[in-house]
């Protein structure tokens, strides 16, 4: 694999660690510290999504959509952790899923083929 190819999987491998990442530190937490998966998953999101704008040659840091991202998937973990602690790390993944969709259809083209003219 080239250099181009492993910086446009960079983003995508940055999610995957951070659901990873995120699911662990919530089953190792247990219910003391519940909120350091839905954390570690919001910079993770953030960090994607620098390293794809940084990639894509704009401008340095992140968009506002990865913020407003990061900042639901805290919310969510908050509410999940309140109902049910236990089904927290399961939702880490899910939230993890959606957050690279929302991330990779940001541009029209990108993930979808190109409209033919």
């Amino acid at each position: 694999m080239n250099r181009n190819t492993w910086q446009t999987l960079g983003p995508s491998l940055l999610i995957a660690a951070g659901i990873l990442a995120g699911t662990l530190a919530v089953r190792l937490a247990g219910s003391g510290a519940w909120l350091a998966g839905p954390l570690v998953l919001g910079v993770a999101v953030i960090a994607a999504d620098t390293l794809d704008r940084r990639r894509q040659g704009a401008a340095a840091g992140p968009s506002r959509r990865s913020l407003v991202l990061a900042g639901l998937i805290l919310a969510v973990g908050t509410v999940i952790a309140e109902l049910d602690a236990g089904s927290l790390s399961a939702s880490i993944t899910s939230l993890g899923m959606a957050a690279w969709i929302a991330l990779r259809l940001r541009s029209p083209g990108r993930c979808l083929p190109a409209n033919p003219q």
